[in-house]
């Protein structure tokens, strides 16, 4: 039976961040966002936040976010033909189109009475994914901590950020990590665009030695054909994050062979369905896929756990971000190294 809308609403709603987060695209803190809920006729409701993590897109998607709650045409629309209507354009920015689409699948699971990552990683019988746990202290001594804390939450595989620093103290840090981590923990380095093509394979070469299992995003800007040539030289295999921000960015990366896995945060690339484009393109193409979330609220980190089960359920995902945030809500917890339903 199809479920029927009876209202859309939405509503800016930021996270706070518990400490700040130096990357070297920026420090993070407070994070703009809006959150989309949708009624049904049924009594079901389901919500979502669309995450920014800039201030235009932001402004973008309050502006659309408005103008979805208030189209008249959902009233009595079934959420399904709903989902499929919601336009693909400027107007409607990728976060928008996932907070209402996930809104609407929680409204309809509920109606169901199935939980929605069920729903969503079927036919998946996955009960838990992998995390990885984030480490972004900045002296070597804090670093050793912080993965000591990782380790002892149960994490076996860790991310560090790299590229805000010089290169000798990234590589003290780095060492540091893979010291106190022993030989068995999966370490992963993450730039977050911090360096030109000839720095960037100075700094890998320099890394290489302490077995990273990738090295994300380590070109400024968009340069595909730069990340390819650096992806030849690599002695470590590379993953987009920042250079796949939308979807068609993410199917440009893998029609080109540019990287060796993609990092997506599903939010920025659209709907459930246009996420799935994606990752079933990467599949095909023999590109790995880690799901990664933007310190993602309840119901749409809840979506990406359920994305992760279908699509990736063997690789560690950066999904343990709830305790990032002063007010996680329901937002799923990593325990022991995975998050479990």
């Amino acid at each position: 039976m199809a479920v029927l809308i009876e209202s859309v609403h939405a509503v800016p709603q930021a996270r706070r961040l518990v400490r700040p987060l130096r990357t070297a695209a920026g420090e993070l803190v407070l994070l703009p966002g809006v959150r989309v809920t949708v009624k049904t006729a049924e009594g079901t409701v389901g919500s979502c936040d669309a995450p920014f993590l800039n201030e235009k897109r932001y402004r973008m998607g309050v502006l659309a976010a408005e103008v979805v709650a208030e189209a008249a045409k959902w009233c009595g629309v079934p959420a399904c033909d709903a989902r499929a209507e919601l336009p693909r354009s400027v107007d409607f920015p990728a976060e928008v189109r996932w907070a209402f689409d996930v809104a609407c699948a929680e409204a309809e699971a509920l109606a169901e009475g199935t939980p929605l990552i069920k729903c969503i990683a079927r036919p998946s019988r996955v009960l838990r994914v992998r995390t990885n746990g984030l480490v972004a202290s900045e002296t070597p001594g804090e670093v050793e901590a912080s993965v000591a804390a990782c380790i002892a939450h149960g994490e076996h595989t860790l991310k560090l950020k790299v590229g805000a620093l010089p290169l000798e103290v990234d590589v003290e840090r780095a060492t540091a990590a893979r010291r106190e981590a022993g030989p068995d923990v999966t370490l992963r380095f993450d730039a977050n665009g911090a360096w030109d093509e000839e720095g960037a394979l100075r700094a890998i070469e320099a890394l290489a030695p302490l077995r990273p299992e990738y090295v994300e995003e380590p070109l400024a800007g968009t340069d595909l054909e730069g990340l390819a040539r650096l992806r030849a030289k690599s002695p470590v295999p590379l993953y987009a994050d920042e250079s796949a921000r939308d979807a068609s960015m993410a199917m440009q990366i893998i029609s080109e062979r540019a990287a060796d896995g993609l990092v997506l945060k599903p939010p920025t690339l659209g709907t459930l369905g246009e996420v799935e484009e994606v990752v079933s393109a990467a599949e095909a193409a023999g590109i790995s896929v880690v799901f990664s979330s933007l310190f993602d609220t309840a119901s749409s980190l809840w979506a990406q756990v359920g994305l992760a089960a279908k699509w990736a359920p063997d690789v560690a995902h950066g999904l343990a971000t709830a305790d990032w945030l002063e007010f996680p809500g329901a937002a799923p917890r990593s325990h022991r190294g995975e998050i479990a339903w």
